[in-house]
């Protein structure tokens, strides 16, 4: 059906982005889990983040790398092609949605985080 580069590239990328996106329903599947075993909720959902932040790096690099090989010139492998790049997009998109989205939440339960006072800071170079 496809040609070689074009096939390697879709069955990458495919694994790649179904494994994110389980991970990605794994971790707000367990976040109830999680906040029976955490102190509070808004640990859970720092992990979450973390998870999602983490994800969201590897599929940033591997869109580097896709980026990077060669563009392909067959009209079929070319729509293939977009096709998995305009996925690479939606899929970041859809993460950058539930980071912000979570970090939301975390605000709201932990309210704003306040920084010390600058007396209470260590000066920033020796003396």
């Amino acid at each position: 059906m496809h040609s070689g580069i074009a096939s390697r590239v879709w069955k990458g990328v495919t694994r790649y982005l179904v494994s994110g996106i389980l991970t990605v329903l794994f971790a707000g599947l367990t976040l109830p889990v999680q906040a029976q075993q955490d102190h509070s909720e808004g640990e859970s959902l720092l992990r979450v983040i973390q998870g999602l932040e983490s994800l969201r790096y590897e599929i940033l690099q591997e869109q580097e790398r896709f980026q990077a090989t060669p563009m392909p010139t067959q009209a079929e492998e070319l729509e293939l092609w977009q096709a998995v790049s305009e996925d690479i997009t939606l899929t970041l998109a859809q993460i950058d949605a539930a980071i912000t989205e979570h970090r939301q939440r975390f605000l709201e339960i932990a309210g704003p985080v306040e920084a010390p006072p600058p007396a209470a800071m260590p000066p920033l170079l020796p003396e």
